[in-house]
């Protein structure tokens, strides 16, 4: 957008170029005119008419570069505003790539810090663990140990015999 700018800048100020030089010779050309012939005073209505031509097409075109200048002078202030609005944006962007450089860090972090009361649950739970499989293999122990294989004493049935 702002090459585009930049092209229309400058051909407007070829556009001013050409009609300074064409403003010049009109200019020179009168001079000489009126300069050559001091008393210089349309004789014919031709003379008047050629002259008044040349003065409406001195004001059109002093006319015609007051636009032109105007123009340039908006479209040099838009890219002003432009190039401020880049800048603005190329720090934010600076701005941005750090925060995204900085987020693994960051993530790692977080997730450090979340993963805290996790772990000391883990390992709450693993040391209860361990001390409930110790409690349950020593009350397995004294089970076996004092638990002994009574025999069964059954009453006498009396068998037939064959």
């Amino acid at each position: 957008m702002e090459t585009n700018l930049q092209q229309e800048v400058e051909r407007l100020q070829q556009e001013l170029a050409q009609r300074d030089v064409l403003i010049e010779q009109l200019s020179e050309e009168l001079f000489r005119l009126l300069k050559g012939n001091v008393a210089f005073v349309p004789q014919t209505s031709r003379e008047k008419q050629e002259l008044d031509l040349a003065q409406d097409q001195i004001q059109t075109l002093e006319a015609e570069l007051a636009d032109a200048q105007r123009l340039i002078e908006a479209k040099d202030q838009e890219i002003a505003q432009l190039k401020v609005q880049i800048q603005e944006m190329s720090e934010r962007i600076r701005r941005l790539e750090k925060i995204v450089q900085e987020m693994p860090a960051i993530y790692k972090q977080k997730f450090t810090e979340r993963m805290l009361p996790i772990k000391a649950k883990v390992e709450m739970l693993q040391r209860e663990n361990r001390e409930l499989h110790m409690e349950l293999q020593t009350l397995n122990y004294h089970l076996t140990k004092n638990i002994r294989p009574k025999r069964l004493e059954l009453p006498l049935v009396d068998l037939p015999s064959f």
